[in-house]
């Protein structure tokens, strides 16, 4: 190996350990969770499920009821409206959802150890 083709390479092995690296630091690489078919986060959501764990959403410290997607890296999740009285708002047989933006926390834990 010559000195150029040495240059040419060492940039692609500098290049190697951040990736892993930023792979590594993403909390188990779910960073988004969705119960809607067809969403990218319906995957890890199925996954977590299929090892009976529990996923928590918190928005701005407030843990969150009926949500359907969130995203903690982008910050929001879709969720249903409730009405005044806790019921959910429908509207011709659909319910009715928002999207709230804020700081998004993704907590999962295991089946067993929630009360």
């Amino acid at each position: 190996m010559n000195r150029r083709s040495f240059l040419k390479a060492a940039p692609a092995v500098v290049a190697l350990p951040a990736v892993a690296f930023a792979s590594v630091t993403a909390p188990e690489g779910f960073h988004r969770i969705s119960v809607e078919e067809g969403d990218p986060g319906y995957i890890p959501y199925g996954m977590l499920r299929g090892d009976r764990k529990k996923v928590s959403i918190f928005l701005n410290g407030q843990k969150e009821p009926a949500v359907i997607t969130a995203d903690a890296r982008e910050g929001w999740i879709k969720k249903h409206i409730r009405t005044p009285d806790g019921n959910y708002a429908h509207a011709r047989g659909e319910l009715l959802t928002e999207v709230v933006h804020g700081a998004v926390v993704i907590e999962i834990s295991n089946k067993d150890t929630v009360k």
